[in-house]
């Protein structure tokens, strides 16, 4: 098996070939800096068995309905897609900041327009959302919440004086990721979906 691996930055690249090569992998992946929006354009003509997009890459990309048609390109029927995306609401984060009187960074997902972070304008689409728009190209096989019970990382560090505590919220999460419902409630959330058609690509 051959993996692809893109990233927009040079720099994540050369840490992730670094990575490969540690892990003995090396000659098993081909590495391109590549931004996301056009990976569909740099690869055209080729076919995968499956794309994985992982923590909120595609919170990046200002049009995710043409990013889904692009990537459906590069897929034969049934190809596998999955995407890890940042959700909308998230009580721990607004519980986290409310405590702390910053009543800015608690809401920040809900702001018109995204977020701009690092000279990146980050989106935060509902899960309902981007059903939606993969709908002409795919079919929604699960969404799941990641990041429902257990608190994200910036907050999270009191966990780590607290095994029990940590190992009973690990439990309810495990639990909770079989709730289609709490997707919407998660610090992420995972979409699958299988391509329901090669025709017209």
């Amino acid at each position: 098996m051959t993996v692809v691996a893109t990233d927009a930055s040079a720099a994540m690249i050369t840490l992730a070939r670094e990575k490969a090569r540690r892990a003995g992998c090396l000659d098993r992946i081909e590495f391109h800096c590549v931004a996301m929006e056009d990976v569909g354009r740099s690869f055209k003509g080729l076919t995968f068995d499956g794309i994985f997009s992982n923590f909120g890459a595609v919170n990046c990309t200002d049009d995710l309905a043409s990013l889904a048609t692009d990537l459906a390109g590069l897929l034969p029927a049934n190809g596998a897609l999955v995407w890890v995306i940042m959700g909308r609401r998230v009580p721990w984060e607004w519980l986290w900041y409310l405590l702390r009187a910053d009543r800015d960074r608690a809401f920040r997902r809900y702001r018109p327009g995204g977020v701009v972070w690092r000279g990146l304008r980050v989106h935060y689409p509902p899960p309902s959302d981007v059903v939606e728009l993969l709908r002409p190209s795919f079919s929604v096989t699960r969404l799941s919440p990641l990041g429902i019970v257990v608190p994200p990382s910036y907050a999270a560090e009191w966990l780590n004086r607290s095994p029990k505590i940590l190992s009973a919220l690990v439990r309810l999460e495990s639990l909770a990721q079989g709730s289609t419902a709490l997707a919407s409630w998660s610090d992420h959330y995972v979409v699958e979906a299988r391509r329901s058609s090669a025709s017209g690509m």
